[in-house]
C-alpha cells in the first residue's frame, strides 16, 4: 500500500475574475455566503508544502466538504428550496460533530503548548 508521502496534493487555482463576476450578481445572504467561501478559499493560498499527510488530506477533506456545503446552500437559497436546506444542515450538523471530535483530541496538546484554548 503507498505512503501518503508518496503522493503530492493538487489544487486548481480559483479563476478570481469568475469570482469577482459572481460577487458582483450576487446580493443579500448569498453574498455574505459567497464572502465566507471566498475566506475559505483564502486558507488555501498559504500553503506551500504539498505533500500528502493525513492530517493534511483530513483538512483538505474538511475544508472542502464545508465550502460545497456552502455552495449548495447558495444553491438552494436561490431556489428557495426548504427541503435541500434541510438536508445540508444535516451534512453541516455531522460536519461539526467531526470538527468537534478532532478539536477535543488535540484541545489538551494545545492546552500544554499555548496555556489556554479558546
Amino acid at each position: 500500500m503507498p505512503r501518503f508521502k508518496q503522493f503530492v496534493l493538487r489544487m486548481s487555482p480559483l479563476d478570481e475574475k469568475a469570482w469577482d463576476k459572481e460577487a458582483a450578481a450576487t446580493k443579500g445572504i448569498e453574498i455574505q455566503l459567497l464572502i465566507l467561501q471566498s475566506k475559505a478559499a483564502q486558507l488555501l493560498r498559504g500553503i506551500n508544502d504539498f505533500l500528502a499527510s493525513p492530517e493534511r488530506v483530513a483538512w483538505l477533506s474538511m475544508l472542502t466538504k464545508a465550502f460545497a456545503a456552502i455552495d449548495r446552500g447558495r444553491i438552494a437559497l436561490r431556489g428557495r428550496s426548504e427541503y435541500v436546506l434541510n438536508i445540508i444542515s444535516r451534512i453541516i450538523f455531522k460536519g461539526t460533530l467531526h470538527d468537534e471530535t478532532i478539536l477535543e483530541s488535540v484541545a489538551p496538546s494545545f492546552i500544554l503548548c499555548r496555556g489556554s484554548f479558546p
